[in-house]
């Protein structure tokens, strides 16, 4: 099904607004934050997936993107 351009061109605009928002929220910038905090701490071990740090890491990972795309559909 084909919309009409200035349908897309309205829907194009509407998520350009959302993503910016998003990427401004001072709570997934914070979170963002501690999500690249606990990435940069799983390469100290060598077992990585079998680390507090790893379950940390993608712990945050999921809060990130839960609040992403919670934001998206907002």
């Amino acid at each position: 099904m084909n919309f009409p351009p200035w349908l897309q061109r309205a829907i194009q605009a509407r998520l350009d607004e959302v993503s910016s928002r998003i990427e401004q929220d001072p709570e997934l910038s914070r979170v963002r934050g501690e999500e690249d905090e606990a990435f940069e701490s799983l390469f100290a071990g060598k077992h990585v997936e079998q680390t507090p740090e790893y379950t940390e890491w993608e712990n945050r990972y999921i809060i990130s993107k839960g609040i992403e795309n919670e934001r998206l559909y907002m």
